[in-house]
């Protein structure tokens, strides 16, 4: 099994080479790590531990990776996929342990998305387990977190340290569902949540572009139509087409009266249902960090674009911390709740769009920053936004009463309101354009 290494935010998934040996024999030097594992990876353990997670890669038994933290590019500690069956399309996630300096932060969550992600979307798995020791608060509480089912607890199933006292092993399982997770499934909430920051975006964007009367558009991952309005209101094209993945989203894209004169399909970024050089120019407004080949998603918009038109692109700095609700994100992650992120947040990055573009043949190719301001009538209009985004939404609804307080007390911190009770708040995105 080849995997790459899997790139995170906060984190870097590397698969296990001898190079790590040394960094994460000092990362497991810790005795609070291993008061409750099954193994203990510290001291003379280590190189048996290290050694024997190698060899169960090269059986095909494991795939073990090392977990770099992004902040200071230390690695702090090793997770794994287990008990893989391609057959029966399942694996386990486990044998994961973190230096105490990363317990409570984002790098557990992080992990078991990134590898929860890979899981099913790209080796295509149907199933995901957890497996933790029943004695094991820490594990097991972080594991219920993410939103997995208990199945229940398996009798003396392993050996605990030194050979003596088998232990139960809980059994939280995850189906299938990862893909749904960052999906923009209900277009009035989306209009609310982002469809205003999109527009204020947009607006920066349009002015960048300075597009030209009577030009063919297509508007790739048009969502419910928020910035495709706005092209249409100051560009007068002769036509325009948008496509994405969600038919709720395309449905409230119809209604708007002001896109009599678009069309709207279903369709894949990496595969757009259109012949070569159909277009004069094609926008990606808000969606290249959800394409999970983004020099594909580039490469198509070239290929349906004819010479001389326009390809070009707006994202939210993901790796910057341009996003819009940022800041939500960061407390909820430092509260130990996974929050969803897109499968390719790296391409938000403004060098990576310009080696994206480049890379797909592009001639003429400029980038710039964009940076809007948003303001909330006061606290509770910003906390009924946020509760309908596809990306925290569900994710506050599980969270316990004494933890939304909490979390409530730290985002009021976070967002000063002036004296009429209205909070402000900025995002930044980085923009692309290229010449076919």
């Amino acid at each position: 099994m080849h995997i790459p290494t899997l790139r995170g935010c906060w984190v870097d998934l590397e698969p296990l080479e001898e190079a790590h040996r040394e960094p994460l024999r000092r990362a497991a030097d810790d005795e609070r790590i291993w008061a409750t594992t099954l193994t203990r990876a510290s001291g003379d353990g280590f190189d048996t531990w290290f050694s024997g997670a190698l060899a169960e890669r090269e059986a095909g038994r494991k795939f073990p990776f090392a977990v770099r933290r992004l902040a200071d590019r230390a690695c702090v500690g090793s997770t794994s996929y287990l008990d893989i069956s391609p057959h029966h399309k399942r694996l386990e996630i486990g044998s994961t342990w973190y230096h105490p300096t990363s317990w409570g932060t984002a790098v557990n969550p992080e992990c078991k998305l990134l590898l929860l992600t890979h899981a099913f979307e790209v080796l295509g798995v149907q199933r995901v387990a957890f497996v933790t020791d029943v004695l094991n608060e820490r594990s097991r509480s972080a594991i219920a977190k993410l939103g997995a089912t208990r199945e229940g607890v398996l009798r003396s199933h392993m050996i605990s340290q030194g050979g003596k006292n088998p232990r139960g092993l809980a059994f939280p399982d995850s189906a299938n569902g990862m893909t749904d997770q960052i999906r923009f499934n209900d277009g009035a909430a989306y209009e609310r949540y982002m469809g205003k920051w999109s527009q204020l975006a947009g607006e920066t964007f349009l002015d960048w572009l300075a597009p030209k009367s009577g030009l063919r558009w297509l508007d790739v991952g048009c969502g419910n139509g928020a910035f495709t309005e706005m092209l249409v209101d100051r560009s007068a094209p002769v036509s325009v087409q948008g496509i994405d993945p969600s038919d709720a989203q395309l449905a409230r894209a119809r209604t708007r009266p002001a896109l009599r004169v678009a069309q709207f399909r279903q369709g894949d970024a990496m595969a757009q249902p259109f012949p070569d050089d159909a277009f004069d120019a094609a926008v990606m407004p808000l969606v290249i960090f959800f394409v999970p080949d983004p020099a594909k998603g580039v490469a198509e918009m070239a290929r349906v674009v004819c010479p001389g038109g326009t390809v070009a692109a707006y994202a939210w700095d993901m790796f910057g911390g341009g996003f819009p609700y940022e800041a939500l994100q960061v407390e909820m992650r430092g509260l130990g709740v996974a929050v969803p992120v897109p499968p390719s947040p790296g391409a938000s990055r403004i060098d990576a769009m310009r080696d994206l573009w480049t890379g797909a043949g592009l001639d003429a190719v400029e980038t710039r920053e964009i940076t809007v301001q948003r303001t909330f009538a006061d606290f509770d209009d910003y906390w009924t936004t946020i509760l309908g985004g596809p990306s925290v939404g569900p994710r506050l609804a599980a969270m316990t009463s004494e933890d939304i307080a909490l979390l409530k007390a730290r985002m009021r911190v976070r967002l000063t309101a002036d004296a009429t009770g209205r909070i402000s708040s900025s995002a930044r995105a980085n923009a692309v354009k290229g010449r076919v």
